[in-house]
């Protein structure tokens, strides 16, 4: 068969507009088992975008603006059952980088339905307003108005044009009904990681959910989510094999890598296609970025993510391909983080050899990209290399981390502030690596209930239809938007709580 026919197939399956609902979306639609629905709304489309941007896969959006305000109708009269809850959703589509404040109201009235506080949001990026039902007959009689009350820009949200069909889309507007008495939260979770819904900007973000994917392929067997995999490499893809992404502003970036940040998708790339003609360009990348110390690093700072988002591919592949330097040059890069980011004990997510400084002190993601990074390069490598220096590192930060967790299981944001909110993308991550270590040995079993406890306070995080709420936000604006209360709904949250649970 050629290396290329399920790609090819399944680029035929979920490319173009959202007009061409994806299978992998609608196939299982019938079989969730809760009441819950989803009521798509129909909008303007607003064919125009801001100069140098691009909506993701040809989809369509509309703009809410000051003074042009957004009309959202039901395509279809929406009925609630007694007692079930109701929620607004919409979902972003062009990269934020200020603070705004989309308010909500019945169309032609003053009536006040709520807002949407979005901050430095990411696309793909969820928002959900809670609606009193006693608001529905008014919402199917009038429509909704979104206006923008703060921000300088538009903002952008997916929109679906009249005559879209597809039930299980999380990312169009929407009235999203739900029971409040009978949600499975686990299926939930499992049914949004293995579709369309938990799809996210290419790089660090996506390579989290594409990871956790894997990972529930690999130790739960879960088929559906190898599917799920290629189905959403399909989207990046098209069929000569042109790489079609956005870079993290949404300005497009086809056949480019960006940033270090860019390449840890890799890793589950080359499990499914390890010939792949990216790879070429993504080995060019490593080799322009590595400095004399031979640490791979973008601009003038050494990153925890690093441990993540090159480390990690770099030892998948190169054990592939049997090629000893690159993999020893994927365990260097984990050994040089730990002698630069690691000081009196503590974790740093940067640091700038210029001046010999450090940020982000035990920054939950942090300490999950550089300790995730750590043990799934270690998992690669271990029958190749001695990786007994990382094994000692991984036990040490284990003794390190647990004392700060919550008593629900949970970890602070900034994991040795306890007065700061937690992240629940973070502790995800945090407890992922912590099993998968436990997993190869590396730590002893009494941190398994640690874990556990963190993935069954996560379950209730959930949205009603299974994505993860409590994340702290896409770190674009330095350490006080982190140190907030702020959180908001994350895939990439969800792909590390995938982990977690796969490693359970």
């Amino acid at each position: 068969m050629n290396r290329r026919t399920t790609f090819k197939s399944l680029v035929l399956l979920t490319t173009g507009s959202l007009l061409q609902p994806a299978k992998i979306f609608s196939r299982e639609s019938t079989l969730w088992k809760s009441r819950l629905s989803r009521h798509f709304l129909s909008t303007r489309i607003d064919p125009e975008l801001p100069e140098e941007k691009r909506l993701p896969f040809g989809w369509q959006g509309f703009s809410v603006a000051g003074e042009r305000p957004a009309l959202l109708r039901p395509t279809l009269p929406v009925n609630l059952q007694a007692g079930d809850g109701l929620l607004l959703r919409c979902s972003v589509a062009i990269d934020v980088r200020e603070e705004k404040v989309v308010r909500a109201r019945i169309a032609g009235t003053q009536e006040e339905l709520g807002h949407f506080d979005i901050r430095y949001a990411a696309v793909f990026q969820v928002f959900d307003l809670e609606i009193a039902p006693l608001f529905l007959p008014a919402i199917n009689q009038h429509g909704i108005e979104l206006s923008l009350e703060r921000g300088e820009n538009p903002m952008w949200f997916f929109a679906a044009t009249p005559g879209y069909r597809d039930r299980d889309n999380t990312f169009l507007p929407q009235l999203l009904a739900y029971p409040k008495d009978e949600i499975d939260r686990e299926e939930a979770f499992i049914r949004q990681m293995c579709s369309l819904n938990s799809i996210q900007p290419f790089g660090w973000m996506e390579g989290c959910v594409l990871d956790g994917l894997y990972q529930m392929y690999k130790r739960k067997k879960h088929r559906k989510a190898r599917r799920a995999i290629k189905g959403h490499f399909a989207r990046f893809f098209d069929r000569q094999d042109n790489f079609i992404h956005e870079d993290p502003r949404s300005r497009p970036l086809d056949n480019k890598i960006g940033t270090i940040e860019s390449t840890q998708p890799f890793s589950t790339l080359a499990r499914l296609e390890p010939d792949h003609p990216v790879f070429t360009e993504v080995l060019k990348f490593w080799e322009e970025r590595t400095q004399p110390d031979g640490t791979v690093t973008d601009h003038y700072s050494v990153t925890a993510e690093g441990s993540y988002t090159i480390a990690y591919p770099m030892a998948v592949i190169g054990k592939q391909r049997g090629d000893k330097a690159m993999m020893e040059k994927a365990y260097a890069q984990i050994l040089l983080r730990k002698t630069m980011l690691v000081q009196d004990g503590d974790i740093y997510l940067r640091y700038y050899p210029k001046d010999d400084s450090r940020k982000y002190r035990n920054w939950a993601r942090g300490v999950t990209w550089y300790l995730l990074g750590m043990v799934r390069t270690m998992a690669a490598l271990h029958d190749q290399l001695d990786v007994s220096e990382a094994a000692e590192e991984v036990a040490r930060v284990a003794k390190m981390v647990i004392p700060h967790q919550l008593k629900n299981g949970l970890w602070p944001c900034f994991i040795h502030e306890a007065d700061i909110a937690p992240d629940n993308s973070g502790s995800a991550g945090i407890a992922a690596a912590l099993a998968t270590a436990v997993h190869n040995g590396w730590i002893g079993q009494e941190y398994l209930p640690f874990c556990r406890k963190t993935y069954t306070t996560l379950l209730d995080q959930l949205t009603p239809d299974g994505l993860l709420q409590g994340v702290a936000q896409s770190n674009k604006v330095g350490e006080a938007l982190q140190r907030s209360d702020y959180r908001v709904t994350s895939q990439m949250g969800l792909g590390l709580m995938a982990q977690l649970y796969a490693a359970l």
